[in-house]
C-alpha cells in the first residue's frame, strides 16, 4: 500500500505547488474513509479550468500518457491516463456521467487533510455515491449507502 500512497503524495505535491483545483476520488477516497481495503488506481478529478496545467505538468515530469474524451456514458472533457511508479493513475478533467456534471471550483473537493504534511483534498463521498449509482458500480453503491445509514 505504501507505493500507491507515496505515488499518490508525490502528484498532489505537484498539483499543489502548481495551483491546480483537483481531489481524489473513486475507490482512493473510501480507502481514505476505511470503507475499502485496497485499491488498484488513484483517480484525480481535475477542475477543467486547470486542463492546460495538468498537461504542463505531465510534459515536465516526462510522463507518457494516453488521452480519451466522451465515450459511453462519460462526458468528461478528457480523461488522462498514465502510469506512474508503476501505479495506475486517472486525471478525470471535467469528470461528467451521464447527466451529473462534477462540481468544480472550490466545491470540487470540499475537504482537505493532511497526509505525511501534505494537503490532499478530497471529493465530497456524496458526489461519489451519485456517480457510482449511475454507473451502476452496485458494490461501491452498497459500501457508501451502508456508510451515510449509519452516520
Amino acid at each position: 500500500m505504501a507505493k500507491i500512497e507515496d505515488v499518490m503524495l508525490k502528484l498532489a505535491i505537484a498539483l499543489n505547488n502548481r495551483k491546480i483545483n483537483w481531489g481524489l476520488g473513486g475507490s482512493y477516497l473510501l480507502m481514505l474513509h476505511n470503507l475499502v481495503g485496497k485499491v488498484r488506481d488513484i483517480d484525480f478529478v481535475i477542475d477543467p479550468l486547470d486542463e492546460l496545467k495538468v498537461l504542463e505538468l505531465l510534459e515536465e515530469y516526462n510522463i507518457p500518457y494516453t488521452t480519451k474524451s466522451k465515450e459511453g456514458i462519460y462526458g468528461t472533457r478528457q480523461l488522462v491516463y498514465f502510469i506512474y511508479e508503476e501505479v495506475e493513475v486517472d486525471f478525470l478533467i471535467g469528470f461528467i456521467v451521464k447527466d451529473f456534471v462534477f462540481p468544480t471550483g472550490k466545491f470540487l473537493a470540499p475537504i482537505s487533510k493532511s497526509i505525511k504534511g501534505v494537503d490532499v483534498h478530497l471529493c465530497d463521498l456524496k458526489d461519489w455515491l451519485y456517480a457510482y449509482q449511475l454507473m451502476e458500480r452496485n458494490d461501491k453503491v452498497s459500501i457508501l449507502e451502508e456508510y451515510f445509514k449509519n452516520r
